[in-house]
């Protein structure tokens, strides 16, 4: 498969164009490619747009005739296309949440420590800074209403690993990001290099 293929998926339902294909790491592992997919119609030809990622064993090319019929729709509807054109790059990704146990005004100091953590960190860079900076006293790994709690939040994909193919997190958030659905910029995040 390349980039602009009109895909199907046995694991998304809908019709999709391959955006850009990542390679994918897990735990140091090489997991093969990872589709990054906009989508454009439901199963029933119903415009629907979003995107979505997906591994490229569970992707199968569209018939001709099938991705004819697409761009002919698309093409017939010059607002929906645009929409489509320009729907952003962001795809669902990894995220590690940690719970705290802090008022509004250490929520606001703990968002400012955060920010002297790099672009890019590891788990493991990750986890020293929060002790080195005195956060630790902060994370609650049992809060009495997760739904309602503050949250510190970290983000990864699966191909944005560093030399050793250890992820790289990145974008620390504040807030409560319980129960929402984490995505991330790729053309926002795309400028970590494997070191």
């Amino acid at each position: 498969m390349k980039i602009g293929d009109r895909i199907e998926s046995s694991y998304l339902k809908g019709y999709f164009k391959v955006y850009d294909i990542k390679r994918g790491y897990r735990d140091g592992k090489d997991t093969g490619n990872i589709l990054l997919l906009k989508k454009a119609f439901t199963g029933a030809m119903k415009f629907s747009f979003s995107a979505e990622k997906c591994h490229v064993t569970r992707c199968e090319k569209l018939s001709e005739s099938k991705a004819g019929e697409i761009e002919k729709l698309l093409n017939a509807n010059p607002s929906k296309r645009k929409k489509f054109d320009e729907m952003p790059p962001l795809f669902p990704c990894i995220q590690n949440m940690y719970f705290l146990n802090v008022g509004k005004t250490q929520a606001e100091n703990v968002g400012e420590t955060l920010k002297a953590l790099p672009r890019y960190f590891t788990i493991e860079q990750f986890d020293d800074f929060v002790r080195r900076a005195g956060l630790i006293k902060h994370i609650d790994p049992h809060p009495e209403d997760p739904k309602s709690a503050l949250t510190l939040t970290i983000y990864t994909q699966e191909w944005m690993v560093d030399g050793n193919k250890n992820m790289l997190f990145c974008a620390p958030v504040v807030g409560n990001m319980w129960g929402k659905l984490a995505k991330l910029d790729d053309k926002e995040w795309s400028d970590y290099t494997c070191v």
